[in-house]
């Protein structure tokens, strides 16, 4: 299953279009370009979101198999001693050769081979898994026991491989306890073929959940290669749409909003997949492309879905809401889309927020420019905290000290200037600003509410998601403003 998450690009060696010079302008306005945008970066989140969902079905799988096996294999060892006992029991009662039955002496015979055999068993499973772990990736489970990401670092990986070594430990322990029935069994014959006989229906209960579960993983690896296909075809679609933007020379301006927020809204969308979907990403646009196709078709395929390629091709809707002054909007959705994710998920996955880093904290800075004028305490505790579940202490203090693109103010001086001495106070101080008075909706304009849980961590703030169900907070939100209606 691991070797299956490396599928690489369809049509891999090709130039593709995506990479033409020239590109023909989308036959329609701007607002429908970038309602086009948000539906084509939608697509792409959703396709990414199906993909993580069979990882981690995948892994699941994989991980009931592995037990499934070590059941089997430990039943045929314990089967195969115990009808040698049976055996040799049934010949010496025929026989009759000794006074007292060395029936209880068979048994103990068959119950120290059957551990001999167990342990030698668990420990042939652990050297394979380790073996395997050198070579593929692993992921990491949650709390719930459901996988969160891959293990990228070494230490995240001795952490998988922990949790396999207690699988195994913990497996192995329950086969062992069960080997000791053939202790409990009456004595004679019958009891030990009553034994086997156990045994049996035990050997095929099990080889009939390995079945099943065979058939699920399957199920489930080749729903993953077809939802990362959608991926790359809609991101492929996404990135041709970004060259297409009609009146390329025009700068967009604040009355165009439904524009702007399609922009802002399909920023954020891709964005999002980056931060809280490595799992959905693993393995896209990988290094598995045919021999005759070479390390060089290998390499073109994984540079052009990389983070940093994907992070080049967006850049140019930021640009657009930098120099029309609505960046904020991207971080708007940003925490938007944050606060409909589980309170665990807020954080970014390892590795890609070093990739868009600066983007983040230029959005998220200019998100905070209208708290700080405003002296919207709630809000900004509430940024302020995505920040610091998003990217640590550091990121939050690069978003407090960063200089608007349009005032040249850092927000603690926009709060200073406009008044609020409160505020500016919270930002300096934050996160050990004093108690503050934060009741009231998110423009501070009263109302109650639960605001203090929200500033400490988004508390309340969105839905559960659900595989499957879960509809996207953006896109539903987006759906509303009725810029695309009903097409997402």
């Amino acid at each position: 299953f691991a070797s299956s998450l490396r599928g690489g690009f369809p049509n891999r060696g090709r130039r593709s279009a995506l990479l033409a010079a020239a590109m023909p302008a989308y036959p329609g306005s701007e607002r429908e370009w970038a309602s086009a945008l948000a539906q084509r970066s939608e697509a792409y989140r959703r396709a990414v979101l199906a993909r993580s969902a069979n990882v981690a079905a995948g892994d699941r799988f994989y991980r009931d198999l592995t037990v499934y096996q070590w059941r089997l294999e430990a039943l045929e060892a314990r089967l195969a001693d115990a009808s040698e006992a049976a055996a040799d029991a049934e010949a010496a009662e025929l026989a009759e050769a000794e006074a007292t039955s060395p029936t209880e002496r068979r048994r103990l015979r068959s119950l120290d081979g059957s551990l001999r055999a167990i342990e030698g068993q668990c420990r042939g499973a652990v050297a394979a898994l380790e073996e395997r772990a050198a070579h593929y990736a692993l992921g990491l489970t949650g709390s719930t026991g459901q996988m969160e990401t891959l293990a990228s670092s070494a230490a995240d990986k001795e952490r998988a491989m922990e949790r396999y070594r207690e699988l195994a430990e913990e497996t192995y322990s329950e086969i062992q306890s069960e080997a000791r029935e053939i202790l409990e069994v009456p004595s004679g014959p019958g009891g030990l073929r009553s034994l086997c006989a156990t045994l049996e229906r035990r050997r095929d209960f099990w080889r009939g959940q390995f079945e099943e579960t065979w058939s699920a993983w399957q199920q489930a690896t080749c729903q993953m290669h077809g939802a990362g296909d959608e991926a790359l075809n809609a991101w492929r679609a996404f990135q041709t749409l970004c060259g297409q933007r009609p009146q390329q020379q025009q700068q967009l301006t604040t009355e165009q909003s439904e524009t702007l927020q399609g922009v802002a809204v399909a920023s954020a969308c891709i964005l999002a997949v980056d931060l809280w979907e490595a799992v959905g990403l693993s393995g896209l646009g990988g290094a598995s492309a045919e021999a005759a196709e070479g390390a060089e078709a290998d390499a073109a395929s994984s540079s052009r879905f990389s983070p940093e390629s994907r992070l080049k091709a967006l850049r140019p809707l930021p640009a657009l809401l930098r120099k029309a002054g609505a960046l904020a909007q991207l971080g708007d959705w940003l925490l938007a889309e944050a606060a409909s994710r589980p309170g665990a998920a807020c954080a970014a996955s390892p590795g890609p927020l070093g990739t868009c880093r600066a983007l983040l904290a230029e959005a998220l800075g200019a998100a905070l420019v209208g708290p700080a004028r405003r002296g919207d305490a709630q809000r900004a505790c509430v940024l302020l905290q995505f920040c610091t579940d998003l990217g640590g202490a550091t990121l939050a203090d690069e978003v407090r000290e960063l200089r608007n693109h349009s005032s040249g103010q850092t927000p603690i001086q926009l709060a200073l200037s406009c008044g609020n001495a409160g505020m500016a106070k919270l930002l300096q101080d934050w996160p050990n600003h004093e108690a503050l008075d934060l009741q009231g909706d998110e423009t501070g304009r009263g109302g109650g509410g639960d605001a203090k849980a929200k500033a400490a961590g988004l508390a309340g703030a969105g839905g559960e998601w659900k595989v499957g169900e879960r509809r996207s907070h953006i896109a539903f939100k987006w759906c509303h403003t009725g810029v695309l209606g009903g097409l997402l």
